[in-house]
This record gives C-alpha cells, structure tokens and sequence, in this order.
C-alpha cells in the first residue's frame, strides 16, 4: 500500500457483515484511499464522502470505471469479486497489484490470485492495516484527493443533467435520482434487479446517505425478494423510510405480500418501474440472442396501483414528468401516516447506461 501512487479500495457484503463501516470511514478518509463498492458491499461508507467513488463492474458508470482502471493497487474486503462485479474475471486494471481479504479461506485465490492474501475478518483486518500504515508514517497524498474530489463533483454534476425529465416515459435515471431527492438520507433503499430499476443501482442517480441503508437482492437476483424484503426492512428499522426499487415484472412475483405490509403496519414505498416487460431478458433477446423477442411483453399492461389498492395500500400512476416529484411526496407522506404506497411510474425500456452495454460488449 505504501508503494501505491493509486490504490483503491473496494468493499463486498463481508465488509458489511462485519460491521466495518467506521473502521472503512476511518481508513478511506486518514489515509485518502478511494473506496468503491459491489452492491452488497453499498452502506458501508455515506456515497456522500468525497472519497466514495461509485460501483465496480456491471453496476460502475463512466468515472467509477476510469478511476478503476487505473489503479496500480486493487484491495477487496470482504468481496469475492464474482462475474458480475468482475466482468467474469476479466476487468482487472492492466498492471495492478492485489491484496485480497476475506473470512473465507476459501475464497483466497478462487477468482483472481492476489499478490498478498489475508484470511481474516473485514474490520479486524482494516483497523489493523490502519494501525500498520500509521506507524509506518503514511500520508495522505492530497494531490490526489483534490484530483479525485474535482472528477467526482464533475460526475454528480453531469449525472445531475441527465436525470433532468422532460418526456414520457420517463427515463429510470430521472426516477432514481427524484427519489433520492424526495427521501434523502435516513433511507434504507432496497433493490431489485432488472433492466430498468438497476437505475438504482448507479451512483450518482441514487447516492445511499447512510451506512447500512442499502438491501441488495442475492447474486442468484431472485425476484420478489425486495418487494418483499422492504417489509422486513422497515420491521427491523421502523425510525427510517423504507423504499423498494422494482421493475414491473420482479413487483408481479411478490406483490402478493402488500396485504402483509398492511397486517402489520409497516409503511414503505415501492416505486415501480414500469416498462411492460421482462425488461433484461428482452435485452439479451434483442442484443445478444438472434434479435427475435419471445414472451417478454405484457399484454395488457400490468396496473400495480389497482393491486395495490386491492391490497389495502394506495398508489399512484405518474402520467406526466412533472407529476413525478408530487408522486413520491404524496407516498412518503402517506407513509408517514402509516400507509404503505406504490408509485406506477411508466419507464423507457429502450434506456440504459452505456456502461452496461460495454459490459456485455454490446453496441447500441
């Protein structure tokens, strides 16, 4: 570490597990080492530290991905760096050195062979690297904590711009980023995963406020899984709001378990993004199958406001871009009242990060 010019560091779910997040805050800020994070491992610094620089592989967008490759020092804590944050195996930077930590022995080696492999657990390790590195007389170098606050105020501020809505429907940076505008911090955003709701995913749109306050879905993506997992979410911390980022399709596979919410009072919102489809695999069909689209519209198109209503909870179909704001006040305002919510917000299934088509190698 103390022969890196560019070390970066990148946080998994373990780091989360372990309850790191002081020890990553500590760490990132005393000695000016960039932190990036797989969706798991989002929470465990606030996205509003200057030195947190955004999601590795498919979830990255343009900065987090340049700052990525350079680096000449990559060290995960508490990651396996599995396919879809390592661009099955293949995003690491050209020349880089590897420090890998994890509990697992197991999971030493079964990926990428770091350089120095280290069995042990997330905040143990990094209050220990903390203590090595200060005896040792490191230093921040501030160049390069000016370098990197300068590029990533640009970033926000160029995200900024392109979540302006102007049109229907709209588009799913425009809705992630009004959420997070609406809700702000004391948040706990909970993920699906699905070509339009993966908005959610890419900071700056959404930028998680507070440690602790992100719910990914599993690798495995299992669907449903945070449309009702924000049940328990607000369960388990009913001081903050509670929101659910969901397609259209992964709210069908759980939207059984809104009566739930109103059994047992927890209000939460669920933001449906809705572009009538099985919004990724209709992707993979289009661009990397033979371009034919079997089965993955709905016809006629879904209504979550009626199911919703139909369950005991209220809703909303925003029909104009300007309506979007008053939408999500509306439900965190209901919630408030004890209400759960849903927002029906029609979605451009045609619109995606163009990180994400680079990462499946696909021109648009």
């Amino acid at each position: 570490i103390a022969n890196a010019e560019r070390p970066l560091l990148v946080c998994g779910g373990g780091a989360v597990l372990s309850d790191a997040t002081e020890s990553v805050a500590a760490f990132v800020d005393t000695f000016g080492i960039p932190v990036q994070v797989t969706p798991a491992g989002r929470g465990i610094i606030s996205e509003h530290n200057p030195l947190f620089t955004g999601l590795v592989g498919l979830y990255r967008t343009t900065f987090p991905r340049q700052l990525y490759e350079e680096a000449d020092l990559l060290i995960t804590l508490g990651s396996q760096m599995e396919e879809f944050q390592s661009g099955a195996f293949k995003f690491f930077p050209d020349g880089g050195k590897f420090i890998q930590i994890d509990i697992s022995g197991e999971m030493l080696n079964r990926n990428w062979v770091p350089d120095v492999g280290i069995q042990a657990d997330a905040r143990m390790a990094i209050d220990a690297l903390a203590a090595a590195l200060t005896d040792r007389g490191y230093k921040r170098n501030d160049t390069r904590f000016s370098e990197i606050a300068e590029r990533r105020e640009a970033a926000i501020e160029q995200a900024e711009s392109d979540a302006r809505a102007t049109s229907m429907p709209l588009k799913g940076k425009s809705i992630a980023r009004e959420i997070n505008r609406v809700f702000g911090d004391n948040t706990i955003l909970v993920k699906e995963n699905g070509g339009q709701d993966l908005w959610s995913y890419y900071w700056p749109y959404y930028q998680v406020g507070d440690p602790g306050c992100c719910v990914p879905p599993a690798e495995e993506t299992a669907m449903g899984l945070g449309v009702i997992g924000a049940i328990a979410a607000k369960l388990a911390r009913p001081d903050r709001n509670v929101v659910c980022t969901t397609g259209d399709s992964a709210f069908q596979m759980g939207f059984h378990e809104l009566s739930t919410a109103v059994q047992l009072k927890t209000p939460v919102t669920w933001v449906v993004f809705n572009d009538g489809a099985l919004g990724w695999v209709q992707w993979n069909q289009k661009y990397l199958a033979d371009g034919r689209e079997l089965a993955v519209e709905f016809h006629p198109p879904f209504d979550p406001v009626m199911v919703a209503r139909a369950a005991g909870c209220d809703g909303i179909s925003v029909q104009d871009p300007g309506d979007l704001a008053t939408a999500l006040e509306t439900a965190k305002k209901a919630n408030a009242d004890g209400t759960p919510f849903v927002v029906n917000v029609p979605v451009d299934q045609d619109e995606h990060h163009p990180e994400f088509d680079a990462f499946f190698g696909v021109k648009v």
